[in-house]
């Protein structure tokens, strides 16, 4: 056996780890843009159905917080029109 029979060996052996270790990151790569064409083609379903129940929170905060507020306001109402109505008796009666 040669010199040149070992540089042969060595030439193959040191490419073919050169290959393997090249292929892990290759697979990979390969791995997480898979997983990101998977996450695209989810997410405009998900951000449908995120948008549903945002828009669902929405309209049940518009309706308890009108029917929280709106007592409030017709007693604030009320109290300003007695008021009102009390100064002006008083004004009356010092005219």
């Amino acid at each position: 056996m040669s010199l040149d029979f070992w540089r042969n060996v060595a030439v193959i052996w040191l490419c073919m780890q050169g290959f393997i270790l090249l292929l892990i990151p290759l697979a990979i790569a390969y791995g997480m843009v898979m997983g990101i064409n998977w996450v695209v083609a989810k997410t405009p379903p998900l951000f449908h159905k995120a948008q549903g129940y945002s828009r669902l929170m929405r309209d049940k905060t518009d309706l308890y917080a009108g029917k929280v507020a709106d007592p409030l306001i017709r007693a604030h109402g009320a109290a300003h029109r007695t008021q009102t109505l009390w100064t002006k008796v008083i004004d009356l009666d010092k005219q």
